[in-house]
């Protein structure tokens, strides 16, 4: 009895579709990379600068809702907010980092 239960679980084990897993997002340059390394010199601030100013662009462009995120501020002001998250979380990437602050500004 208990070797048809077990024969029956895996058998449904095999029918029950699985959780779902997040899928890998394919992330470039400095955004790769830590908060800690994207504060460590004034190059990769520099790079960081860039990139985050293009991510919340291209978040903007595909945005459906509002394509205007972050527009209560300027371009350092998106950069300070990246800045406080990295601040507080250094081991983050830089790409989770203002996936955050993007989230901020977009629920103010």
């Amino acid at each position: 009895m208990i070797a048809r239960a077990f024969t029956l679980a895996v058998a449904l084990l095999g029918v029950i579709p699985a959780a779902a897993a997040e899928p890998r997002t394919l992330v470039f340059d400095i955004g790769n990379k830590s908060c800690a390394t994207w504060l460590s010199t004034e190059q990769t601030r520099h790079d960081g600068v860039d990139w985050i100013l293009g991510y919340a662009s291209g978040r903007n462009r595909e945005n459906t809702v509002d394509r205007a995120v972050g527009s209560n501020t300027d371009a350092e002001g998106v950069t300070a907010e990246v800045k406080k998250v990295c601040e507080g979380h250094p081991s983050l990437t830089l790409f989770d980092a203002i996936g955050t602050s993007y989230s901020n500004f977009a629920s103010r």
